[in-house]
């Protein structure tokens, strides 16, 4: 999977950083995937999608729901994944807390 950095989203959707975010505030587009500490970036096939929809003049409800379409299928993919390594999922296993992740309670 290929991520695109914000201009080369932005280039290929015709839109400005700010206009990126105002359309992922109401919905009209995926939100960014962390791809380190301080980077994000969009998967390129998302781009792609919303763009071609856009210009086959989709509707901006159907875009809304398109985007949550997509933000859905990244979770099933990640499950999807997560199947196949032995021992399954490390969050419900467990395996969450002790590489520093959940409640953030100290025990």
């Amino acid at each position: 999977m290929k991520i695109l950095r914000g201009a080369e989203t932005t280039s290929r959707i015709g839109v400005s950083r700010s206009g990126l975010y105002e359309q992922i505030a109401t919905g009209c587009f995926t939100r960014p995937v962390k791809t380190g500490l301080r980077s994000s970036g969009w998967p390129e096939h998302e781009v792609d999608l919303i763009a071609a929809a856009r210009a086959a003049g989709v509707s901006i409800d159907e875009i809304k729901l398109l985007v949550e379409m997509l933000h859905e299928a990244r979770q099933m993919r990640y499950r999807e994944l997560l199947s196949d390594i032995p021992g399954g999922d490390p969050c419900a296993a467990g395996h969450y807390d002790s590489l520093g992740g959940g409640s953030g309670v100290s025990k």
